[in-house]
């Protein structure tokens, strides 16, 4: 039977040649829970006892999701109808949602507003934390995930060919390029790059980079994220956030702020500038948070 698992294993392989290293991981050790409980293919098995089993290996339904949706992928490699899967695959949809919507609700209350954001990075700026005042300024104004501040700054677009892989804030005579060549969606949304005209986020870019030279010496790599010039490892960005903000909140619980703003002050416009900058679809924000777009204007 272990031959037969590795068999259908190995025809998934075969498939995934444009499949990220992240996303083969997670099949193998979902597909692995699964067969080590059942012990057989998923091809092989009832739809009635996957889903027991998807049952028994987890409580929570974002786990269970991942399950069935490794199991319709198993099972269609092998031609096998799966709709009892698909219809237990809806249900947890479905169920996911309404534990979203709620954990929303509940955290709304306990969110700082947009202006005690907005206070908050004033406060960066005047208190001499210039680092978290770039950062906080452009993840509110660019609505940016964590991975997209930890970039480089340089003074020409000749200096970005280097690393077509990475970020950037690029100075120039009377604007800064916000260049994003590394973020969730890149594949989807392209390059982003975005000119920044804001006089003080200018001069604290600048002011920046001064005292980093003067700190550290002129030849080093400048980053916005580091300590002693290493730079910061992705896992360290969200806790640098949470250092920098009222209420030690997330990088997605500031999207969720400005999304909540967006919904009461009813302006379409805005929420297509936040899909825009951000990298996702309206559609997207419109069923994770659970908007009602139906009184919102400027939607022509």
């Amino acid at each position: 039977m272990d031959d037969k698992i590795a068999d259908e294993w190995d025809i998934y392989l075969g498939t995934a040649v444009f499949k990220s290293e992240h996303t083969i991981r997670a099949y193998k050790n979902s597909h692995k829970r699964l067969t080590n409980y059942l012990d057989m293919p998923l091809h092989e098995t009832k739809e009635d006892e996957i889903i027991d089993a998807v049952d028994t290996l987890s409580d929570n339904p974002n786990t269970k999701s991942s399950l069935i949706a490794v199991a319709l992928v198993f099972r269609k490699l092998a031609d096998k109808p799966s709709p009892l899967i698909l219809k237990k695959k809806n249900e947890l949809t479905k169920e996911i949602t309404e534990l979203r919507i709620k954990r929303n609700t509940d955290k709304k209350e306990t969110l700082p507003s947009i202006n005690e954001i907005h206070e908050r990075i004033k406060e960066l700026y005047n208190t001499g934390d210039l680092s978290g005042f770039i950062a906080l300024w452009l993840m509110t104004t660019f609505n940016t995930r964590n991975a997209d501040i930890n970039l480089r700054v340089v003074s020409s677009l000749h200096q970005t060919k280097a690393d077509k892989k990475d970020n950037y804030l690029v100075i120039r005579k009377d604007t800064i390029l916000f260049i994003r060549n590394n973020y969730k969606t890149r594949k989807a949304h392209g390059v982003l790059r975005n000119t920044i005209t804001d006089t003080l986020f200018n001069k604290a870019v600048k002011t920046y980079v001064r005292q980093y030279k003067e700190k550290y010496g002129k030849d080093v790599p400048i980053y916005l994220l580091h300590k002693d010039t290493k730079r910061f490892i992705s896992s360290s960005i969200g806790n640098y956030i949470k250092s920098k903000t009222p209420g030690k909140i997330t990088e997605v619980d500031i999207n969720k702020i400005q999304v909540t703003n967006i919904k009461e002050t009813g302006d379409f416009h805005k929420l297509k500038l936040l899909s825009l900058n951000r990298g996702t679809s309206v559609e997207n924000l419109i069923q994770f948070y659970n908007l009602d777009i139906s009184n919102f204007y400027n939607k022509d």
